[in-house]
């Protein structure tokens, strides 16, 4: 049977359209093959995809590739933020305010966040927010800031919650009102924002229990440097060892030095750790590596003595000349630096309801001010004692300070001395009023 010139041609048309049928299908199966390793995590198969165009592939590479090649995943964010996925316009914006993934461009950070927060992205509100705020990248307006803070916050970017809780708190941008500041903070605290979590100690400084709860939250984890003021600076705001809970040394862990250092001193015999001389070796070795005024003279004596470490006299000078260079002296197996003051608190009382250590915790971080007094009138002190006596009143505030008695130290530098401890500040006694009376020492002691 003889093919006509039409039903050649159909039968040609049928082969095509048959061949298109099956390779769509294979393209289609290949894809659909693409597409889940692709959400399964392979980078290959999400760049392959992104290059044709769709953009739930291109910002699931971004996702994959941000860590680990920031200059890759900008380009792929930035082609799905064109096509409408919020998601990755907010993380363009993250980029961008950093140095990774190119230069820093603020401005077209904000932009990025305005994108993907008009279309429902509400972290990218908070970030939006936060550039508002500071005028960072666009004009500073904090009444148009506010809302976006809120959302933010509401959303769980924490450092949204503390800006918007100060703005309200101070009645910046938003009307006054505490409660919602307050609000605010805890929002930023249950998000780890640790200055949130330490306004909301300070806000229930009374109840000492809360209180410490709140530090520790801002301190143990990521923010281990954030106890700096608030339990080891001139006015800490709790107990560090309140309920046995030992801040110290769980915040020495989180890799704050200060921390380290007291952690190590607890560990050569205090009432709140026991006498454990390897750990004070570490704690106290991980102190000085980062500085040497922060326990190399402790660590000298543990090495001079085979404390908790073999004995070596040579490592033992080395730290203590690097803690205090040519002034480091030895005294009986003891390396010890002149320091302008030591406070005798074992000596003293504490009367009233305020714990010993925080007493002392205080007046320790206040000796960096006592040197001016003397040295101001071209005076050097070799051997001194001031008796004081301090009434801290139910504010925290020191209401009375007054030396008691004076051992080789002029009245003008005792004077000195009770004016700078009149600055300081402590935590609200639980009950009333607190009388201290101890001795200062001034002269040489082992730090």
């Amino acid at each position: 049977m003889r093919r006509t010139p039409a039903l050649s041609l159909l039968v040609a048309l049928s082969l095509a359209i048959t061949g298109a049928l099956f390779w769509r299908a294979h393209v289609s199966a290949r894809r659909v093959e693409q597409q889940a390793s692709c959400t399964s995590g392979d980078p290959v198969a999400c760049t392959a995809l992104c290059s044709r165009d769709e953009p739930g592939a291109c910002a699931t590479l971004g996702d994959l590739t941000r860590d680990a090649s920031p200059d890759r995943a900008r380009a792929a964010y930035e082609l799905a933020c064109a096509a409408q996925v919020e998601k990755s316009c907010r993380e363009l914006g993250r980029l961008l305010e950093t140095t990774r993934g190119g230069a820093v461009d603020l401005a077209a950070a904000a932009q990025d966040y305005r994108k993907a927060c008009d279309g429902k992205d509400e972290e990218s509100c908070g970030w939006l927010g936060l550039l508002t705020h500071t005028g960072l990248g666009v004009a500073r307006d904090d009444a148009a800031a506010a809302p976006w803070l809120d959302r933010g916050c509401a959303s769980g970017v924490g450092d949204a919650c503390f800006a918007f809780g100060e703005m309200a708190e101070k009645g910046e941008g938003v009307e006054k009102n505490e409660s919602r500041a307050g609000l605010a903070y805890s929002h930023g605290c249950a998000a780890n924002e640790p200055r949130s979590c330490l306004w909301l100690a300070r806000s229930v400084s009374q109840e000492t229990r809360l209180a410490t709860i709140y530090v520790r939250r801002a301190c143990i984890k990521q923010h281990a440097n954030e106890c700096d003021d608030v339990v080891y600076g001139p006015s800490p705001l709790v107990d560090p060892y309140f309920g046995g809970g030992a801040l110290a040394l769980r915040t020495c862990r989180a890799g704050n030095m200060r921390a380290c250092l007291q952690a190590g001193i607890d560990a050569l015999g205090d009432v709140h750790a026991p006498l454990d001389y390897a750990a004070a070796t570490d704690y106290l070795t991980r102190a000085c590596d980062s500085d040497p005024k922060l326990g190399c003279v402790q660590l000298a004596n543990l090495y001079e003595n085979g404390l908790g470490t073999p004995t070596d006299s040579v490592r033992a000078r080395s730290l203590a000349t690097r803690a205090c260079g040519d002034a480091a002296t030895h005294i009986e197996h003891q390396w010890k630096c002149p320091v302008p003051l030591t406070l005798r608190t074992g000596h003293g009382t504490v009367n009233g309801r305020l714990s010993s250590s925080v007493v002392t915790r205080v007046f320790n971080m206040a000796a960096s001010g006592f040197p001016a007094c003397w040295k101001t009138r071209g005076l050097t002190i070799v051997n001194g004692k001031v008796g004081v006596k301090v009434v801290i009143d139910r504010a925290g505030r020191v209401a009375l300070a007054m030396s008691t008695s004076l051992e080789g130290v002029d009245e003008l530098t005792a004077d000195c001395i009770m004016n700078v401890i009149r600055e300081l500040r402590f935590p609200l006694p639980e009950g009333g009023i607190v009388t201290v009376e101890f001795p200062v020492m001034l002269g040489l002691d082992t730090l």
